[in-house]
């Protein structure tokens, strides 16, 4: 069994190696995050916008993927835990696992066991849950709540 935990080149490249070596092994990658569009201005990237001269580590990020997308075709399962990198990874292998579960939780345990607020115990509108870092759409948060609030 050969399990890459990561889709950066040094990870994928060595497991894609050993399972060239060991064709009876069962590869198994774990997608965590597909890269940004390098060439699009990140601020703009969930919105709308224009094009930019790519940062040289998002640049090599997205030529990581590229290349990582090539040698996925022989492994034996992708696992990823967000269904919207389905269709960008179904192109390279039909081989997909998607893990719907909230931090660690099944997902249809969770709907089921979900208890309602009342409203007279609301405190938020909207959450944001992940690192703060530009990638994850954190500086476009007030223009992603105005066309919320448009549609």
């Amino acid at each position: 069994m050969i399990f890459t935990h990561s889709d950066y080149f040094p990870n994928v490249f060595f497991s894609f190696l050993l399972k060239r070596r060991n064709p009876g092994a069962k590869w198994i990658i774990f997608y965590h995050m597909l890269a940004a569009n390098p060439f699009k201005n990140i601020k703009n990237q969930f919105t709308s916008g224009g094009y930019c001269i790519p940062k040289i580590n998002m640049l090599l990020n997205w030529i990581n993927e590229k290349v990582c997308f090539f040698l996925i075709k022989s492994a034996d399962l992708i696992v990823i835990h967000n269904g919207l990198y389905e269709k960008a990874l179904r192109k390279h292998n039909r081989r997909i696992l998607i893990l719907e579960n909230y931090g660690g939780i099944e997902k249809n345990e969770y709907l089921r066991t979900k208890k309602p607020t009342g409203l007279n115990r609301k405190r938020y509108d909207a959450c944001f849950i992940g690192r703060f870092h530009e990638q994850k759409g954190v500086l476009e948060m007030i223009e992603i709540i105005k066309n919320i609030k448009k549609w």
